[in-house]
């Protein structure tokens, strides 16, 4: 049986599933699941044809796949969609009830033209809304020369519509299964594995797991607001980007990181005075300085957020500006 020209959509089932996806990833997705479709629910496992699909070069292919195709199940050499082998299977299940009433209807009908006055009505099922009528399916055991095998759904397949529960990747990934360790009871109760997974991957273009590990390690350590709130979310934390400032500075453990502020003494003990040593060595000693235009170098955007956040009015008063490296680009003294 041909797939039918439509295919119901919902809404509500599709944002809670792909609010993780990026406005490219949506695409990408959205082009394949009009594929899976058209070919009866499933997709080769061939990766130039899926990027061809997906509208997408070999390298975007790439880079999405591993977030595109969890959505996938692989199995005898291809990459199924259990919502789309449901609809299918719902629609063939229709197809078929509708034509059986149909049968039973003209049976109904000879009956009556040789008067037979009784009524039958209750051997038809509801009608569902209205459907394009499909192809008349052929016969699983009819051949002819040159006619191709029907296209296989899960009917065909004796298979249940939803695959057999399954390991998922983070449950078997050890550096993932470390920052996770390393966060904060709080950060994995406002979290969720699964949804720190997705922002994890992401993260892994910056800095690879065991340096992301280390950094939760350092900000737990050396982070006085998640000393005292137990931090954000670890999908917030990562998705937000403040691993970066974690990356290199702060503390780990008890032992001070080796970074030294450049800038005047003074400036510096002005902020101890103000927010206490474990603020300067987190978030000024990371910092670069530059005299000339009295200005604190933050070492990425996360780290200038704080600096504005927290020692917004003291800079105005101290005449000192905060920006990143990128916003400030000449070397500084």
């Amino acid at each position: 049986m041909s797939a039918p020209p439509y295919m119901k959509l919902f809404w509500g089932d599709y944002h809670k599933a792909t609010r993780h996806l990026t406005r490219d990833q949506h695409g990408a997705y959205f082009l394949l699941i009009g594929e899976a479709w058209r070919l009866g629910g499933a997709l080769p496992d061939d990766d130039a044809k899926l990027a061809a699909w997906a509208l997408c070069t070999p390298a975007e292919w790439a880079c999405i796949k591993p977030v595109i195709l969890d959505f996938f199940a692989l199995r005898r050499g291809k990459w199924w969609h259990g919502r789309v082998r449901e609809e299918l299977a719902a629609y063939e299940s229709t197809s078929r009830k509708r034509k059986e009433a149909g049968k039973k209807g003209g049976a109904v009908s000879v009956g009556n033209s040789k008067g037979n006055r009784q009524a039958f009505a209750w051997l038809l099922p509801p009608k569902p809304e209205p459907e394009p009528e499909p192809e008349e399916r052929k016969d699983a055991n009819a051949s002819s020369a040159g006619s191709a095998p029907p296209m296989p759904t899960g009917l065909d397949l004796g298979e249940p519509p939803k695959p057999a529960a399954k390991v998922e990747a983070w449950e078997t990934d050890s550096e993932f299964a470390a920052i996770w360790a390393a966060s904060t009871e709080q950060g994995r109760k406002r979290s969720s594995q699964s949804k720190a997974w997705r922002e994890w991957r992401k993260a892994l273009r910056s800095a690879p797991g065991p340096v992301l590990a280390a950094a939760m390690a350092r900000y737990v350590a050396g982070d006085e607001d998640c000393k005292r709130t137990g931090g954000p979310g670890l999908h917030t934390w990562l998705s937000d980007g403040r691993f970066e400032h974690w990356l290199t500075a702060g503390t780990s453990g008890a032992v001070k990181a080796p970074v030294a502020f450049n800038g005047p003494a003074a400036l510096r003990q002005g902020v101890v005075d103000l927010l206490g040593e474990p603020f300067a060595r987190s978030w000024i000693d990371p910092c670069t300085w530059d005299g000339d235009s009295r200005t604190l170098v933050a070492a990425n955007a996360f780290g200038l957020a704080k600096l504005n956040d927290e020692l917004g009015p003291w800079m105005r008063r101290m005449k000192v500006r905060a920006a990143t490296a990128a916003e400030h680009p000449q070397e500084p003294v």
